[in-house]
Formats: C-alpha cells, sequence, structure tokens
C-alpha cells in the first residue's frame, strides 16, 4: 500500500452522531447543549431498543474503574495539585505537569515575540468546567440522572470521539461541537509515531502518520 492510501472505509450509518439521536430524545434539552453533551446523554437516558445496536461495542468500553486509575478528572485533589510540589501541610502532591494542572497559568510573553495560543495550558479545568456545564445542562432536564453514570459516559465520549463534521457543516466556533463516536474504532490504538503494520500472512500494511494500529 502507498502512504495516505485508505485501509477502512467506515460509512457515515455506522458512525453515532447527532442525527442517529431521535428528535423526541433532542427537544428535551436546551438548544444551547453541546454536542458532548447531548451524546453522553444519550448513552446514559436514551431509549434502550435505541441503544441496543451499541451494545456489543458497549462491551468493549473501559470501566470506570479503569477511568479512575487512568483519568486525572476523577483522581482525588490531593493527588492533582494545585502545587506542583509536596506541601507536608496539605499532604498535597502534584502528578501532573504544570501545563495540566493549572500550576502554570502561561509563559511570559517577551516584546516583539509572535502571538501564540494557550488553549493547550490548563487542560485539566477546561475539562473539568466542559464536564459540569454539560451536566447541569442534562440535570435541567432529568434531574435524578445519576452522577456516576453520566459522567462515566462522558468520558466514554471523550475518549472515543472523532473530530467529524456533518455534510455541508461549516466548521463550529467551538471545535468540540464538531464530534462524532465511530464505534469500530474500537478495534485500533492510535499512535503518532510511524510504524508497520503485519497483519498473519499474506497480507502486509504499511502506515504512516497519523497511525491506526490494529490490536491483536
Amino acid at each position: 500500500m502507498k502512504k495516505g492510501e485508505a485501509i477502512l472505509t467506515v460509512p457515515l450509518k455506522a458512525m453515532l452522531t447527532t442525527r442517529r439521536i431521535p428528535m423526541s430524545f433532542k427537544r428535551k434539552f436546551p438548544k444551547d447543549i453541546s454536542i458532548h453533551a447531548l451524546l453522553a446523554a444519550f448513552l446514559t437516558l436514551g431509549d434502550k431498543e435505541d441503544l441496543q445496536k451499541y451494545e456489543l461495542w458497549r462491551q468493549t468500553w473501559p470501566t470506570r474503574q479503569d477511568f479512575e486509575h487512568s483519568m486525572p478528572l476523577l483522581w482525588p485533589q490531593s493527588l492533582r495539585g494545585p502545587t506542583p510540589f509536596y506541601d507536608d501541610s496539605a499532604s498535597e502532591i502534584n502528578l501532573l505537569p504544570p501545563s495540566i494542572s493549572g500550576a502554570w497559568n502561561t509563559l511570559r510573553k517577551r516584546k516583539n515575540e509572535h502571538d501564540y495560543e494557550t488553549s493547550h495550558q490548563n487542560l485539566l479545568a477546561q475539562q473539568e468546567q466542559r464536564l459540569h456545564k454539560a451536566w447541569s445542562s442534562v440535570i435541567s432536564v432529568f434531574p435524578d440522572v445519576d452522577w456516576e453514570t453520566y459522567s462515566y459516559n462522558w468520558l466514554i465520549v471523550n475518549t472515543r470521539s472523532f473530530y467529524y463534521l456533518m455534510p455541508g457543516q461549516k466548521p463550529p466556533e467551538d471545535r468540540n461541537d464538531a464530534m462524532a463516536l465511530l464505534p469500530f474504532a474500537d478495534y485500533f490504538n492510535h499512535s503518532d509515531v510511524e510504524v508497520c503494520l503485519v497483519i498473519p500472512s499474506p497480507v502486509q500494511i504499511q502506515q504512516y502518520f497519523p497511525v491506526f494500529r490494529l490490536l491483536f
């Protein structure tokens, strides 16, 4: 195969986008609800018949405990800051890089330097803000929804979504509102290094950045 050659094409009907969510469900929520929040709400509160088609996919998902072990968003405050060093008085240790934890708000810019974006800094705080905003939108409609279940599905969407624009859709102001879930993608692992994929004889596949590596 040649560099850039497609090795897999997934049709739109196999993707989970907002178009796959029944209108009767979407109409329950505020018009300004984020795509992320809506997808997570559908996975949490959608009709069982509508969700049945995703059951096999669900069985491949990590558990909430997996997320609690690996996702700083679910770590106790004692493990993630706010200080980047151990503080005996507060019994806290920050295990995150300062650009993520918020201990390093921004770099000081020197005069005549080029402008740069800081959206990649304070990532944890940004994620927390997005999660709690989504939660507020959902409980305004379903006040009895379970926090652990919803936040789990929010993290599922967060870790399994792809940047995607529907046909004819213009890029939204918030890039997080251009997302879709691709169930087939859980057969792949992502990497930013060049790799050679070898599938048992007689097929051999070579791919380059961006890479999808098959998990066996």
